[in-house]
């Protein structure tokens, strides 16, 4: 059984201006959380901060599975949906049933809302999350993956290419770096840690639900009772099919100083890192004893990279003007066009990757499908393993944190390649404008595609001008997966008919 604790008066949006439709699509925020939660005080307290923090925030409680959310989330219809959960109800098979629910608010195969989870070890973990407002423009960085250090002000780095090396981009613009060969470098990441307090954390390489190796595997970061600490391993806490190992660890623990700044935490190429499991897990340490208010990570290993390393190139080549939360979103609904446009057949296919038996049943049946996916035609090795791989990809990336929190790169320091705008040019005709800031060839497999959020619902578009960008266009947003060949300086439009959508009704 559903009960909605607060509702803004959805009828109430008829007959108002476009601006005011405008705003109150914008601002529209639900959290959905259990009765068992909810009726918890300190937790309560949670759902109580997002509702003061997103005036006219709807509360969604349910019963059992989080799946019986759906009815009053499709009436609802927010812009951003926060699920609020102990750590016990935030797992893999929730992070997929987010996944998957918040695609079937319509009968549109894309994402409806951009969401996000919120817990913590402790509920006061959590109340940090919900009340957050920072950080909103990161310039400091600790880095262990193959990203440009140019885009930030103050970083220190540990290459995943060179093993061993290390090194600075200081804030006057000079950089130097030193090799350790092949030494832990595990005092070196805790002692740039507690020296930048850096806004944001980006990490790739092998990594659990219990730690996370440095570059070579050199070196550990672990949690113990909700608090993250070094560890000088005398073996691995990961086995060879990427997991965390069960037995007792052997080794010594360094402490962290506790975190000071409030910090956004990509993980954007690390296995399991961001699954909850249960309490002692990295994901939680991180976000609370870290002071993380924003972390988007794999809860299953990740071996093709559809949603982390393309996150990142969308939140680089949009830098300093798209979120990272959008960046997310639109990664997402980039990665089910594909599955749609090139794999029809098997794009639907779900799977719980949570349970080993159902994830090989599942994939058999779906390589079984593959053989006559093409009109017949059998796939080749490289496309059975992209549809595999986007399938995988779909539904295990979660955000942590405020859903409508927006995180940017500091535009001092990178700019857009393009900016993107949506007008209103007649009656029922609307366009999106892409200005490119930068030459772009044929896109390739490191474009990232181009969105934007609409200011409120419309419904039925109909492209006119700029198919050959090949727009995917929803109720609330349009992506541009072919974003070019464009040249520097010039404008390209995508034009579009389009009935404004009806207005959320009123639950009785």
């Amino acid at each position: 059984m559903l009960s909605l604790l607060m509702l803004v008066n959805g009828c109430a949006l008829y007959g108002q201006s476009k601006a005011a439709k405008a705003n109150a699509y914008a601002a529209s925020y639900a959290v959905v959380v259990s009765k068992d939660t909810l009726a918890k005080p300190e937790w309560k307290t949670v759902v109580d901060a997002l509702v003061a923090k997103h005036k006219n925030a709807q509360v969604i409680s349910y019963d059992g599975n989080l799946n019986n959310a759906l009815p009053a989330l499709r009436q609802a219809f927010p812009k951003y949906t926060c699920f609020v959960a102990q750590p016990e109800e935030a797992g893999i098979r929730q992070v997929m049933q987010a996944h998957r629910m918040t695609r079937k608010l319509d009968d549109d195969p894309y994402g409806d809302t951009l969401w996000g989870f919120i817990t913590g070890y402790t509920a006061q973990d959590a109340l940090r999350l919900a009340q957050a407002t920072a950080p909103t423009v990161v310039n400091t960085a600790l880095i262990t993956a193959g990203v440009g250090t140019h885009r930030y002000k103050d970083v220190f780095y540990i290459s995943d290419s060179t093993p061993g090396e290390f090194g600075w981009k200081h804030a006057d613009g000079t950089t130097e770096n030193k090799n350790l060969g092949s030494l832990d470098q595990t005092q070196q990441y805790i002692g740039e840690f507690e020296r930048l307090d850096p806004d944001v954390i980006i990490s790739s390489g092998h990594a659990s639900q219990r730690n996370l190796e440095m570059p070579f595997s050199k070196g550990n970061i672990v949690c113990k009772d909700g608090k993250l600490f070094g560890y000088l391993a005398k073996e691995r806490l990961i086995d060879q099919a990427g997991q965390a190992k069960q037995a007792k660890v052997v080794g010594e623990l360094l402490p962290i100083g506790e975190a000071r700044r409030p910090k956004l935490f990509l993980p954007i190429g690390n296995c399991l890192i961001a699954d909850i499991p249960d309490r002692n897990c990295m994901a939680l340490a991180w976000l609370g004893y870290g002071k993380v208010n924003q972390m988007i990570g794999y809860t299953e290993t990740t071996w093709f990279g559809a949603m982390g390393w393309g996150l990142m190139r969308y939140w680089e080549q949009m830098g300093g003007v798209a979120p990272a939360n959008e960046a997310f979103f639109f990664t997402n609904q980039y990665l089910l066009s594909d599955l749609i446009q090139k794999y029809p057949k098997t794009a639907n296919a779900e799977f719980d990757l949570a349970n080993q038996k159902d994830t090989d049943a599942g994939m058999q049946a779906i390589v079984k499908s593959m053989q006559t996916e093409n009109s017949g035609q059998k796939m080749t090795r490289a496309e059975m393993t992209e549809n595999m791989g986007l399938l995988w990809d779909r539904d295990i990336v979660v955000l942590y944190g405020d859903p409508a929190l927006e995180v940017r790169l500091d535009s001092q320091y990178v700019s857009p390649q393009h900016t993107i705008k949506f007008e209103k040019v007649g009656k029922d005709q609307y366009r999106v404008v892409v200005h490119a800031n930068t030459d772009h060839g044929v896109p390739n497999k490191d474009s990232a595609p181009v969105g934007i959020f609409f200011p409120y619902r419309l419904d039925r578009a109909e492209v006119l001008q700029g198919a050959e960008f090949k727009p995917v266009i929803t109720d609330n947003f349009l992506l541009v997966t072919v974003p070019g060949p464009w040249k520097a300086g010039q404008d390209y439009s995508i034009l579009f008919r389009a009935k404004l959508a009806a207005a959320p009704q009123k639950t009785k």
